[in-house]
């Protein structure tokens, strides 16, 4: 009786073993890693046993694929036939992977080598791994992420019309179409900017509701449609801009922007509006600023009024009435200005990594219209 019951078990074990490995399904490709030796040559490296969650979409030329939701590595792969999966469902999927980039053409491309698992998954977890944007902008054909913070999440274009959109706030919604809407702002100088607000939305909202929504700062999915950002076309296809931007400075967002050094060390990063008034009635001491600190902004203030504004010695700012908002902590040279779903005005170092070079100013201040401030206050 011993003998029989070791017997099935050593039979129930080698099933098992065979039927594991029977899940694992190989290209038979080979594994490549190596990179060419001359200039705008490809690089080849494979990755193995990885494990990652994923969307499934399919491409405009048709092929089921595969996004990786991971910050460090938010890349398209080619499933290679190695799984079974339909567009707009969450897999988690152990695997091995070919990248090959470079050339001439900037090819990027990664296709699996080898699936051990592949099984569903669910929002829950789709983010577990971080969240990474690798293109953004609403343009894109395939894949859209938003342009502004506050609002992650990663829409697809659906089998069925429309675009899934997932999102860890928000979980897996369906969105009929991408509406951008347009309307002027007129400001009191006769200036007039054209806005554009691109949302996600279904077909039933309004033009109206939604903007009166945006300007309201009611920009959340709860209202039933998504903010995705402010881009507007130009007058040729490569001059598009932030319409946002150009409402609240006027053009380009460096001739409005000023950097500060200052003696006082900065402890933590501020963010405070001081308007026209103020700075027409308010001393440094008043406004709980370091005398160096004041003056430097007055003058880049007056230098508004009067037109005389200059950005590294060879722009001059039209002549205007200008809010100011002042950014305290560390800075390099490379600054931008950018906006929040709340569409409150922030800014961000380009060199914002561990490699950035030495920090040099405690302060940086943003020239922005009276106007622009009154329509969407930045306090």
């Amino acid at each position: 009786m011993l003998k029989k019951v070791i017997s099935l078990i050593l039979t129930v074990s080698v099933v098992l073993s065979i039927s594991s490995c029977s899940k694992v399904k190989k290209s038979g490709k080979p594994y490549i890693n190596r990179s060419e030796n001359f200039a705008d040559g490809l690089n080849y490296w494979t990755e193995e046993d990885q494990t990652d969650n994923f969307i499934a979409f399919k491409s405009p030329d048709g092929e089921v694929m595969l996004y990786a939701v991971n910050a460090k590595k938010p890349l398209t792969y080619n499933p290679d036939g190695l799984c079974d999966i339909k567009p707009g469902e969450i897999y988690k999927i152990r695997y091995d992977a070919q990248h090959i980039s470079g050339g001439v053409a900037g090819v990027m491309k990664a296709y699996f080598l080898a699936v051990y698992d592949c099984r569903k998954a669910d929002i829950n977890t789709l983010f577990e791994n971080g969240y990474g944007k690798r293109w953004s902008g609403w343009s894109n054909t395939f894949l859209i992420t938003p342009s502004v913070e506050g609002n992650d999440f990663i829409a697809l274009q659906s089998e069925e019309g429309g675009f899934d959109l997932f999102s860890e706030a928000y979980g897996k919604r369906h969105y009929d179409e991408i509406r951008n809407i347009k309307f002027p702002l007129e400001f009191e100088n006769d200036e007039t900017v054209e806005m554009q607000f691109n949302v996600f939305c279904n077909k039933e909202l309004t033009d109206e509701y939604i903007t009166g929504c945006i300007l309201s700062r009611n920009t959340s999915d709860e209202e039933g449609f998504l903010f995705i950002d402010a881009d507007h076309p130009g007058e040729s296809n490569d001059t598009d801009y932030d319409s946002i931007n150009k409402a609240s400075v006027g053009s380009l967002y460096l001739y409005n922007m000023m950097r500060i050094k200052s003696d006082v060390p900065v402890t933590e990063e501020t963010r405070r509006l001081i308007t026209y008034e103020e700075m027409m009635e308010k001393t440094a001491g008043e406004l709980g600023l370091d005398n160096a600190v004041y003056d430097q902004i007055y003058s880049g203030w007056k230098s508004m009024q009067d037109g005389e504004f200059e950005y590294a010695g060879y722009h001059t700012e039209p002549p205007k009435n200008c809010d100011i908002l002042l950014f305290g902590g560390s800075f390099t040279e490379d600054v931008n200005m950018k906006y929040d779903s709340n569409l409150k005005i922030q800014i961000s170092d380009w060199n914002d990594n561990e490699k950035a070079p030495k920090r040099k100013y405690q302060y940086v201040a943003l020239f922005i219209k009276c106007e622009f401030n009154d329509l969407l206050p930045q306090d």
